[in-house]
């Protein structure tokens, strides 16, 4: 348990390195406390632009997952008016880590 806490740990410190190297004013990112995953909001991404996100990310081998089918349909709660990420990490190595956030701001670039 302690070796598996710790790469997950180790993989955490390298996604959030990335994000912040990569993409440090374009992005909030939530919960990055505990967990094997984190909320990344895309500042600079409007849900209008998402399908676009998602078509270019998929072409550039990307596996994202958007925040908003998570929200349930509700008067007293607003949709997030910008693109949100769930980026888990558990499963990565943190090369591929890193990898993966360098792609993300190169389509981010491109879009």
């Amino acid at each position: 348990m302690r070796r598996v806490r710790r790469q997950n740990g180790d993989r955490r410190v390298a996604l959030l390195a990335a994000l912040s190297e990569h993409l440090a004013n374009q992005v909030t990112v939530v919960g990055a406390d505990a967990g094997l995953h984190v909320v990344v909001w895309l500042d600079r991404v409007p849900q209008e632009r998402a399908h676009a996100l998602f078509e270019r990310a998929h072409a550039a081998g990307l596996g994202l997952y958007p925040v908003r089918p998570l929200y349930l349909p509700s008067p007293s709660v607003s949709q997030p008016h910008v693109v949100g990420l769930v980026v888990g990490y558990a499963s990565l190595s943190e090369r591929d880590i890193v990898r993966g956030v360098h792609r993300l701001a190169t389509v981010l670039e491109a879009l």
